[in-house]
């Protein structure tokens, strides 16, 4: 359970759900913006984890920072457990870097989608969750600027990003799928068309 007090003062829970027990599958979770795993704040960690200093905070990431050291982490943890109860409120102030993080959405994510990039790379993640991670980055986007805006974008800002470093025979799937679409130009299309068919009931 993650409890927000927000700016107007008044409280908010977001609920885990059924939590996933597979550290892996988290990962996967972190690269789609997830509210409860992507913070440090709610979490406590085994020493273990830091002691080869590999994970550590990056300094060059403002925003989403948490979510870079905790993909790396979950990356490499053997085992998770939950606790159901409300043990910590995460207060979002006028000042905080959250409320400032909603002036200029996009600008202000792109380190921490440069970041996550390296983590899945490093871990040799990033071909499992290739699709996951396009649509992240297209979300920093469209929440800004709209869907057709952020699909306009794609080429020159997103497609550099996304294919970086991926090894195409290691895609299955959804990634494979999403892969092709890119090399072959098509993707803003088809995530325009992907918004439509879901905002309507239907799958694209």
């Amino acid at each position: 359970v993650l409890t927000h007090v927000n700016v107007s003062g008044t409280w908010s829970e977001v609920r885990l759900g059924a939590p996933d027990a597979d550290p892996i599958a988290v990962v996967g979770r972190i690269v789609s913006m997830h509210s409860i795993y992507n913070n440090l704040w709610n979490k406590v960690y085994s020493r273990a984890l830091f002691e080869d200093g590999a994970c550590r905070l990056e300094p060059d990431i403002r925003i989403g920072e948490d979510a870079v050291l905790n993909a790396r982490l979950y990356a490499r943890a053997r085992r998770i457990a939950h606790l159901p109860e409300v043990l910590y409120a995460y207060r979002v102030h006028a000042q905080s870097a959250m409320a400032e993080a909603v002036k200029d959405y996009c600008a202000r994510h792109q380190p921490m989608l440069r970041g996550l990039s390296r983590a899945l790379l490093d871990t040799g993640l990033k071909e499992r969750f290739f699709r996951a991670f396009v649509m992240s980055a297209m979300w920093a986007r469209e929440k800004e600027f709209g869907v057709r805006a952020a699909a306009a974008a794609f080429g020159p800002q997103v497609r550099a990003l996304a294919l970086e470093g991926v090894d195409p025979a290691r895609l299955r799937g959804e990634n494979r799928r999403a892969y092709a679409l890119i090399r072959l130009h098509l993707f803003p299309a088809w995530y325009v068309a992907h918004h439509f068919f879901k905002k309507r009931g239907g799958r694209a």
